[in-house]
């Protein structure tokens, strides 16, 4: 049985039972976005839009560090919401899935090194990954980490933003 088909809150899709959808219908109504609703009076000015300006180098050191070189390697992860609290999200693929694709993946790039990254709370280790990061990054890291990946595959999370 796949794990979502276990979760009846996921099978059906509801709300996890710790969110508080009222916030977020609130935020709506009163026209705020995912920038300002922490702003929901209006008392700090909080702009509806936002631009997060970083600068990020490739930190060749690091990723050698790692035994990694840019555009030698994927990355993925599986986790999304991490406030939820909870590992597995329907709005990525099962374990089974991941295994299968970084088979499939290996075979037709073998060249290629395949890194796990996230946080070690809502994701789940997969295995066949040639190198797990999971909750071994800082921010920066992560960056340098996302910029020298040959591609970045996810399902729906900041790491896919940024």
């Amino acid at each position: 049985m796949d794990f979502f088909e276990e979760d009846i809150t996921r099978k059906f899709h509801l709300n996890h039972p710790y969110s508080d959808v009222q916030t977020y219908i609130y935020s709506m109504i009163n026209q705020r976005n995912c920038v300002n609703t922490f702003d929901i009076n209006g008392c700090i000015g909080m702009k509806d839009e936002y631009v997060w300006n970083v600068n990020l180098d490739c930190n060749a050191e690091y990723l050698d560090s790692v035994g990694l070189h840019k555009n030698e390697y994927i990355t993925f992860q599986t986790g999304a919401t991490p406030s939820s609290g909870q590992i597995g999200s329907t709005k990525v693929w099962n374990k089974r899935r991941f295994s299968e694709f970084i088979k499939l993946f290996k075979r037709f790039f073998p060249n290629k090194k395949i890194v796990q990254l996230g946080e070690k709370d809502n994701s789940v280790a997969i295995d066949g990954v040639d190198i797990d990061m999971l909750g071994k990054t800082s921010w920066y890291q992560l960056g340098s980490l996302l910029k020298g990946a040959w591609l970045h595959i996810d399902g729906e999370c900041g790491m896919i933003h940024f």
